[in-house]
């Protein structure tokens, strides 16, 4: 059950609307900035019932990196950090991103998606990897999943819930938990590690979902090739997924920018791929330069606005890489 009710004030100054979501350690809710009028933000609190209990350091810990990740992530791929208040029931507070999720795109296609618009969400996904693991020290997310990437109202897919993310650091001889879900967690992490190579595992997972509209727990870490079940794929990204979803880390790319690297040149090589790939490069450069913008002239009151600068490069970047309508005879489709 969550701990807040619709009218309660959270620290004198975000005043409860509606829940947004309900986890097993946290409660999400929408909530009004009284300090900024017409600001709402999402609020994220821990569960009390959770961190009273024997995991209860363990659980505080996460839920308080997952802050300092956030605060360090000055960049539009990512929730943008608002508050933090470390009460009794710590409380989170960041930007709430509208969009539809990758799983409920994936789940409403009756169709594998189009090469070109799988490709350029991979090739979106593996920058946003790149800027974590370029952090110092590294950031691995360790979750990667449909349901945590949004396409967001501006057209860009962004990663949401840092929850189980962590900083790889050079003395880590593994990590304090098994953490992942099942299908897109790469083979070590159920043996309490983790590395940059399993967040890859897990972009190679969800490209092949895209183009075979496969669940990935049905494959017990085996799976075909692209090319095997689709003929008309590219057999280089047959190859770069396989290697992507080897089992022993090492095999797979040794960094986001090499992975990214590859799919850009695979993007190009398919039938108006080209023109996909410039616009899409186009937009991750207008993306960067407004992040570092962002990062010199950051304030909560700001976000509004810096979101509108982005809505023009976020809406070419889509409708390039968008499928035309199928041709039709002109009649209305029937309705069920």
């Amino acid at each position: 059950m969550s701990n807040l009710i619709i009218g309660d004030t959270v620290g004198e100054r975000y005043k409860i609307i509606r829940i947004l979501g309900e986890g097993a350690q946290s409660c999400v809710y929408l909530a009004e900035d009284l300090k900024l009028p017409g600001a709402v933000w999402a609020l994220k609190q821990l569960r009390k019932q959770e961190h009273d209990g024997i995991d209860a350091e363990q659980n505080l810990h996460m839920f308080k990196r997952e802050a300092e990740i956030l605060k360090k992530l000055r960049h539009p791929a990512f929730p943008a950090f608002i508050d933090y208040l470390d009460d009794e029931e710590p409380v989170l507070v960041m930007e709430r991103i509208k969009g539809m999720s990758l799983y409920g795109i994936l789940k409403r296609s009756s169709a594998p998606l189009p090469l070109p618009s799988a490709l350029a969400a991979a090739l979106q996904i593996s920058a946003a990897l790149q800027l974590l693991h370029e952090q110092t020290p590294p950031i691995i997310y360790r979750d990667l999943k449909p349901s945590n990437l949004i396409l967001s109202t501006g057209g860009l897919i962004r990663l949401i819930d840092f929850g189980i993310a962590r900083f790889r650091r050079n003395t880590d001889a593994k990590d304090t938990q098994e953490l992942g879900t099942p299908g897109y967690s790469a083979p070590e992490q159920y043996r309490g590690n983790s590395s940059v190579q399993s967040d890859l595992y897990a972009l190679g997972v969800i490209i092949f979902q895209m183009l075979t509209l496969k669940d990935p727990q049905d494959c017990s870490f085996v799976f075909p090739r692209l090319s095997e079940l689709d003929g008309s794929l590219p057999a280089d990204l047959s190859d770069l997924v396989e290697s992507c979803l080897d089992l022993d880390p090492a095999k797979r790319p040794d960094s986001a920018q090499t992975l990214k690297e590859e799919l850009t040149a695979i993007l190009a090589s398919v039938p108006q791929g080209k023109a996909n790939t410039q616009v899409l490069n186009s937009g991750l450069a207008a993306l960067a330069q407004q992040a570092k913008y962002w990062q010199k002239n950051y304030r909560p009151s700001k976000i509004k606005k810096f979101w509108n600068g982005l809505k023009t490069a976020g809406r070419k970047l889509v409708g390039a890489n968008r499928p035309k309508p199928a041709e039709t005879d002109g009649t209305k489709p029937k309705t069920e």
